[in-house]
């Protein structure tokens, strides 16, 4: 699952070394959603068809940033969804520089107009210092496609609900952490991590990259990590 300003192509680079190392790899864009509940649901349907067509194989999720909450979120109602999770630079608390004003900016409309969006002021520089894949997004995508006040508002109260419980997915769970995330709060992730319930719990920080592990420059040591514990658990 990807997050709040990517979209499923972002997955590309991981889905081929995956099938490089015959392993299947799914993605759904989240454009056309409503909701963070629409997310879930996209997240369960995909699942789903993931286990018709692989029938008795396990199925590991990754959620980047946003889509770590969203994979957290649906395997906290549902801990047989999934055999395992990935949760890349997850998005539990935001550097956005907000005010208070931003804030009523972004949350009033849910009132009269939930679908308004709201720029976030956030660049794609932030993400990757990867110059190549940034012209890629910064020439054909809309990043505040999915900045809805719906669900800006959605996000930032299953933040502060995973933030303050102790979660428990009941599942292996790798949190893999970027060391110099201008977007969100890497030591947030930490103590969300430190309160998880899962017996088998795995963290990595990778000092000096990026948010967007999946796109950043050293990547593939990421992908390698991700392949080995993967690995472990089949």
């Amino acid at each position: 699952m990807h997050g709040l300003g990517a979209n499923s192509a972002w997955w590309e680079s991981l889905g081929i070394f995956f099938l490089n190392n015959n392993i299947s790899s799914y993605a759904i864009d989240l454009r056309g959603s409503n909701s963070f509940k629409d997310f879930e649901n996209r997240a369960q349907a995909l699942t789903g068809i993931i286990k018709k067509e692989n029938d008795g194989k396990k199925i590991f999720a990754l959620g980047e940033s946003m889509g770590a909450l969203i994979i957290l979120s649906a395997a906290l109602k549902d801990k047989a969804l999934f055999d395992g999770m990935v949760c890349i630079s997850p998005a539990f608390k935001s550097k956005a520089p907000l005010k208070m004003i931003d804030y009523l900016k972004i949350f009033f409309p849910i009132f009269y107009n939930p679908q308004s969006r709201y720029k976030l002021p956030l660049t794609a520089d932030m993400c990757t210092r990867d110059r190549a894949f940034l012209k890629i997004i910064e020439s054909d995508y809309d990043r505040d496609v999915l900045s809805t006040s719906k669900i800006l508002f959605d996000v930032f109260i299953t933040q502060v609900l995973m933030r303050i419980s102790r979660m428990d997915p009941g599942t292996p769970v790798l949190f893999l952490l970027a060391g110099d995330d201008k977007l969100v709060d890497g030591s947030v992730s930490k103590k969300v991590f430190n309160k998880l319930k899962s017996k088998d719990k795995t963290i990595i920080e990778y000092p000096g990259m990026y948010h967007s592990l999946s796109i950043e420059l050293g990547k593939e040591k990421v992908f390698q990590d991700i392949l080995k514990w993967a690995g472990g658990k089949i």
